[in-house]
């Protein structure tokens, strides 16, 4: 599991870095993205070994990722573009990626 918490660390540490130049961290994002799925997905494999509160977060995590993603299939045309940018392709995908990253810290001690 510590394996898995370090390499979303350094790729949410590397994007938020890459913010400076925001179009790089846009794409970061991205990758951030994918790799979270991924590692969200490998965290199935050990879910018995989770406590209740884990899975609880983990179920939060999953909802609220199928929520944003499916919010993409909608066209938002009545908000204001700015907002939609900002928020809706800045903020809020770091904020589940950082929320993902204290999932992680929980359990990173639990062994294989």
């Amino acid at each position: 599991m510590k394996i898995i918490y370090n390499i979303n660390k350094v790729a949410f540490i590397i994007t938020l870095a890459l913010y400076v130049t925001v179009i790089y961290g846009m794409f970061s994002q991205m990758i951030l993205g994918g790799i979270q799925v991924i590692s969200a997905t490998i965290l199935f494999l050990f879910w018995k070994n989770f406590s209740k509160k884990t899975k609880e977060h983990l179920s939060i995590y999953w909802a609220i990722s199928s929520i944003y993603g499916i919010c993409w299939l909608f066209k938002w045309n009545s908000f204001n573009e700015t907002f939609i940018l900002v928020f809706g392709i800045m903020i809020l995908p770091m904020a589940i990626a950082g929320y993902f990253l204290y999932i992680l810290n929980s359990i990173k001690h639990i062994k294989k």
